[in-house]
């Protein structure tokens, strides 16, 4: 952890369990960005609320009192999606930290982009490129972070073609 950079809050709504990730990024020697994740927050069974007062907590720990919000948009479009009308997951996520007297800054795009693409940037950060440096580093303590990326590299239809550890 890097207190003189950002942290982000990055969160994935539709998944059992709820996981959320603290991160940071910087540049890489080659000019490229390099994303740190240093630690995870990760429940088998929470709602948005429960899961996101473990946040603070680590937060907290981490002496952090200000994030920038970023991950899954699927809930951020108040469609009605996952039987909720009116508030969303990051409207909960936003009232958590309020409460809490974490300031934040929403950095969320207006939706996800298509699988495909973020596939394509995924994999391009996991492999460095010509340079080789690595563009994504994951704490040894988020064992559920590494586990998550373990099979993650994908052809363009979306069939995993690699079953190795590439962190």
């Amino acid at each position: 952890y890097d207190s003189n950079l950002p942290v982000w809050l990055c969160a994935d709504f539709n998944r059992i369990p709820q996981c959320m990730a603290l991160v940071q990024v910087s540049t890489a020697r080659n000019g490229l960005k390099r994303y740190i994740v240093f630690d995870e927050i990760f429940t088998k069974e929470a709602i948005t609320t429960e899961q996101t007062q473990k946040a603070v907590e680590a937060l907290r720990k981490w002496g952090i009192d200000r994030v920038l919000l970023a991950g899954d948009n699927t809930s951020n479009q108040k469609s009605g999606n996952y039987g909720r009308t009116g508030r969303n997951d990051w409207d909960y996520v936003r009232q958590v930290l309020e409460e809490n007297n974490i300031s934040y800054k929403n950095e969320l795009d207006i939706q996800n982009p298509k699988r495909k693409i973020r596939v394509d940037k995924v994999n391009n950060v996991i492999y460095a490129g010509e340079r080789g440096e690595r563009r994504l580093l994951i704490n040894t303590r988020c064992e559920n972070a590494i586990k998550d990326y373990m099979y993650s590299i994908v052809d363009d239809k979306g069939k995993i073609c690699s079953y190795f550890n590439h962190l």
